[in-house]
């Protein structure tokens, strides 16, 4: 999966909104249809964000999913133009200060690349890049949280200030699986 070769699969487990509910203060999901047909869906979540230790709250723009046959047809862009017309009308749009979404990359390039024309998910410039690494889950669990230094960067982004930890669980849900081999 280094460098967005290779495939996956997400095991969402049974509950498929608890990951994201946990996450923030408030969720929405949008089921993207044609006509009967569910062609994909998008998680929107508040969350309450430190920036160099100022309170915010976020809007996590996540896990966008598209069936393959309606892919590059702008499907992204014209929900993302509806919501747009209707957020300053709607208040149960409202309430954050800032949008973000994580995107993977290949070669170097995200989701991003296919913004074309007018599209509203380019009308806030970039303002930050984040590596997110993936590892055993037996590496991780074998940590002690206790002995980690605290953070004591002023210029830090917190992305769950609630998580003592600094760690972000799943509890086995949302699980990345390679579809070469299973791990």
């Amino acid at each position: 999966m280094e460098d967005g070769l290779g495939n996956f699969r997400i095991i969402h487990g049974e509950n498929y909104h608890t990951f994201f509910t946990q996450q923030g203060f408030k969720t929405r999901f949008v089921a993207i249809k044609n006509e009967n047909k569910v062609i994909g869906s998008i998680a929107g979540i508040w969350k309450p964000i430190k920036i160099n230790n100022k309170d915010y709250t976020g809007f996590y723009i996540s896990d966008l999913k598209i069936d393959l046959d309606y892919r590059k047809k702008n499907i992204l862009k014209k929900l993302l133009w509806y919501l747009l017309k209707r957020w300053p009308f709607t208040s149960d749009y409202q309430g954050w200060d800032f949008n973000y979404y994580c995107t993977m990359l290949r070669n170097g390039k995200g989701v991003d690349v296919s913004f074309r024309g007018f599209n509203p998910a380019i009308l806030p410039s970039q303002s930050a890049t984040m590596n997110i690494y993936m590892i055993d889950p037996s590496a991780l669990i074998s940590l002690d949280l206790n002995t980690l230094p605290d953070n004591e960067n002023n210029h830090s982004v917190n992305l769950s200030p609630f998580r003592e930890e600094q760690v972000l669980w799943n509890d086995g849900i949302k699980d990345i699986q390679s579809t070469t081999d299973n791990s």
